[in-house]
């Protein structure tokens, strides 16, 4: 008996469900369902071209799924940007004018993309010992006084995908709220649908990244930690340690996957 391809993605054999989806597409060109969930799961494979192709070819066959191919690519064209931001130098947005810490952040960032190591980690040394919070939050319901990023270039940052197709750095203290809806979806469990309120900025609905890009653009990629079941640590020896797989955040002393994530919600 064969497969399904969401029965191989379930399994964990991401490739192989991107091969029977494929397969199914060809046997029946027709039907967007089929293609939809070869986008999805080539979104989660990190194939963005052939989900950009495929949600075209949605969009011209159906209007009618024309709104959810359209949230689809958008998502595709934020995720791309991360993606230079990390790999090419390409600037995130941010809200506003970005925190000191953000700033050395990515100061860090480009020192790291270009090799050096150590001055990426020498750049974050005069923000190590201070808190990201400057109040206290709750998160899922808990007071705490700290909330970060366990990947050390992104300690203060909360990575978030609009539904305009751009990546923005948040800085943890410009969130007023923020609720993160269960997934429906597979690409639910690539990009979080949350409703965010920011201060003194936009209320809406965005999507956060749940799985690190690899340290290196052309490194090794396990199924496992590509579908964000479970966390790994890429330790340069050199002060600078890189998460792969699902996100982890540090909230107060506790380690906090990102799919365990549900609420942040700031006191009165």
């Amino acid at each position: 008996m064969t497969n399904t391809p969401m029965e191989l993605y379930e399994a964990g054999r991401l490739d192989e469900a991107v091969d029977a989806s494929l397969a199914m597409v060809k046997a029946k060109p027709a039907d967007v369902g089929l293609r939809f969930q070869l986008a999805e799961l080539s979104c989660i494979a990190g194939n963005f071209d052939r989900a950009d192709k495929q949600l075209d070819t949605v969009t011209n066959q159906d209007p009618q799924a024309a709104i959810g191919a359209a949230l689809l690519r958008q998502l595709v064209r934020a995720e791309l940007a991360r993606r230079e931001c990390f790999f090419k130098g390409r600037v995130p947005e941010f809200l506003g004018e970005p925190s000191d810490k953000l700033k050395a952040h990515l100061q860090a960032l480009t020192l790291f993309r270009s090799g050096d190591v150590p001055a990426a980690a020498a750049a974050l040394e005069p923000m190590a010992e201070t808190k990201n919070l400057n109040q206290p939050v709750e998160v899922n319901g808990n007071e705490v006084d700290e909330i970060r990023d366990l990947d050390d270039l992104l300690s203060p940052v909360l990575e978030v995908h609009t539904t305009t197709g751009k990546y923005f750095w948040v800085d943890w203290n410009q969130i007023l709220e923020m609720e993160i809806h269960p997934p429906k979806r597979p690409f639910d469990l690539l990009w979080r649908q949350a409703s965010l309120s920011i201060e003194s900025g936009p209320d809406g609905e965005v999507y956060l990244p749940a799985i690190y890009l690899e340290p290196a653009e052309d490194g090794p990629t396990d199924a496992n930690l590509q579908l964000g079941r479970g966390t790994d640590w890429a330790d340069s020896g050199q002060g600078i340690v890189r998460g792969r797989g699902q996100k982890m955040l540090l909230v107060g002393d506790q380690d906090l996957p990102i799919m365990e994530l549900q609420t942040i919600r700031r006191g009165e």
